[in-house]
């Protein structure tokens, strides 16, 4: 632990070549901000050793909602960004004094094709809880995976080796050199989105086979604790109805509604 950053790693070894490193990374607020780049450069030189799967998660204070602003939030994405490790959580995770921040967040190597993340509505904290699935692909797991889509279909992604070969002959013979040339008015942006939506649209052909909707069943509604009753359950659901409201709309009124309500239940 030291004064400017507070850390903790896991490595799990999966076989001989493989394995996933875990951490998480805590910077305390008004810190020297040079000191923790410094160590925050350390530690990732460290992760990269691990040749593997990395995953880091923490609370940063640093808002990410402002890195066109803000030239620390610049060079601390930066620094994550050249290290191959991406944000995958682009919600705001705080909201204090009615200014929403995103200062917690999960950086990784994996393809980001693979993650779904989510941040929970939820008052357990100020902080609300981040949720992070990863499907990997290691050497002796199976080659397909799937997902349910917003159209709730179940949606596979077979890496098998020959639509991998497919995947790269596509890439290799496609003309990128069309997408810079086919209009000149297009900035940098509009060119990148471009590329990426090719990019996007070649990888689904090659690997997306697309199966039968998935049906959804509804359980009966059964009680885990002795104490619960609809009553109370039906509170508790009103409560997080107005906490959702008071993160949707900021304000003094849907806070003071939401406080004065959580307030009352806990008589």
């Amino acid at each position: 632990m030291e004064e400017d950053i507070e850390s903790i790693f896991v490595k799990c070894e999966l076989n001989d070549t493989e394995n996933i490193l875990v951490g998480c990374i805590y910077r305390p607020p008004n810190t020297n901000f040079p000191n923790f780049i410094s160590k925050l450069q350390d530690i990732l030189l460290n992760c990269k050793k691990s040749k593997g799967t990395i995953i880091i998660s923490g609370d940063f204070n640093l808002n990410l909602l402002q890195y066109k602003t803000d030239s620390n939030v610049n060079e601390f994405l930066n620094l994550m960004l050249i290290n191959n490790l991406f944000p995958i959580i682009h919600r705001p995770t705080r909201v204090a004094q009615l200014n929403p921040s995103l200062i917690d967040n999960v950086f990784t190597n994996i393809d980001l094709f693979c993650i779904d993340s989510y941040v929970i509505c939820s008052d357990i904290s100020d902080h609300l809880p981040m949720l992070v699935t990863a499907k990997l692909l290691f050497s002796k797991v199976t080659q397909i995976y799937s997902y349910i889509d917003s159209a709730n279909e179940s949606v596979q992604y077979d890496y098998s080796h020959h639509r991998i070969n497919g995947f790269h002959s596509r890439i290799m013979n496609f003309n990128w050199i069309s997408i810079f040339n086919s209009d000149n008015n297009l900035n940098t942006d509009e060119i990148f989105e471009k590329f990426s939506n090719t990019y996007e649209h070649i990888f689904k052909e090659c690997f997306t086979r697309v199966t039968k909707n998935k049906t959804v069943t509804k359980n009966q509604n059964t009680f885990k604790q002795e104490w619960m009753n609809s009553d109370i359950l039906s509170k508790c659901k009103q409560k997080n109805v107005l906490f959702k409201n008071y993160l949707n709309n900021p304000n003094m009124s849907a806070k003071q509604t939401y406080v004065i309500f959580r307030n009352s239940l806990k008589l």
